[in-house]
């Protein structure tokens, strides 16, 4: 919540994710597993951290 208002209140923003669906562009590169063959930029920080003692 962002002064008392809900996510739903606040709306989205008018230009999402660079005008890209919610499969492709940023989110897309962010949310890939770790499960798969190309994973996505927070699984590759996440591997980083873990294999360097960060965090």
């Amino acid at each position: 919540m962002a002064d008392g208002l809900t996510a739903g209140q606040l709306g989205a923003p008018a230009e999402w994710n660079a005008g890209k669906a919610a499969d492709q562009g940023e989110f897309a590169e962010l949310s890939v597993p770790c499960a798969e063959a190309e994973t996505g930029k927070l699984a590759d920080a996440l591997r980083y951290e873990e294999a360097h003692g960060i965090g």
